[in-house]
């Protein structure tokens, strides 16, 4: 019972501590502006959530299925009430692995890409991200995940004031 549990924690917490890469990530690319050092800072905080990610799909594949995808299969249909969701898993697992190889490999390129390959991957991600952390988790877990969504809440409000300021500076006269 004891390795059972031990399982239990580190798919659970590689999940969760690969969660929490991703809203930092995610946050300090709302709110850092885009200087180079925070740039350099999020990339590496991005590489670690994805790199934390793989260890949780090993450990789940290993602790958890034994290398069985009808396992990991089953226990999807099990928890979500559909067992080919585990494919929409894996893709997490692609597009977060290219999308690190992307800002390492051609950094000017990445960060150069348009709008919309970024918000389809987010969009995605997060979709991946709330089913995980609020949906589907426990109660007391689903409150860590409600409280990283809130933060990202706090992030986007952030973004969006910073960038409605910058694209209409104020038109009060200097007397005012």
């Amino acid at each position: 019972m004891l390795l059972a549990e031990w399982s239990s924690t580190l798919v659970r917490g590689t999940a969760w501590l690969s969660f929490a890469f991703y809203i930092i990530t995610l946050y300090g690319w709302l709110t850092g502006g885009g200087q180079i050092k925070s740039l350099q800072r999020l990339r590496y905080c991005w590489t670690m959530g994805c790199l934390v990610f793989c260890i949780h799909v090993a450990c789940a594949f290993h602790l958890v299925h034994h290398w069985s995808h009808q396992s990991a299969w089953d226990a999807t249909q099990l928890q979500g009430g559909y067992g080919d969701g585990v494919y929409a898993n894996y893709l997490v697992l692609i597009v977060w692995l290219l999308d690190v190889l992307w800002w390492w490999l051609t950094p000017q390129g990445y960060m150069k890409r348009p709008r919309w390959v970024h918000i389809t991957i987010h969009v995605f991600l997060l979709f991946m991200w709330f089913n995980a952390a609020v949906v589907f988790a426990h109660d007391e877990l689903a409150s860590m995940g409600i409280v990283g969504f809130t933060l990202l809440a706090v992030g986007v409000l952030q973004w969006h004031r910073r960038t409605t300021r910058a694209s209409h500076p104020s038109q009060e006269s200097p007397g005012q």
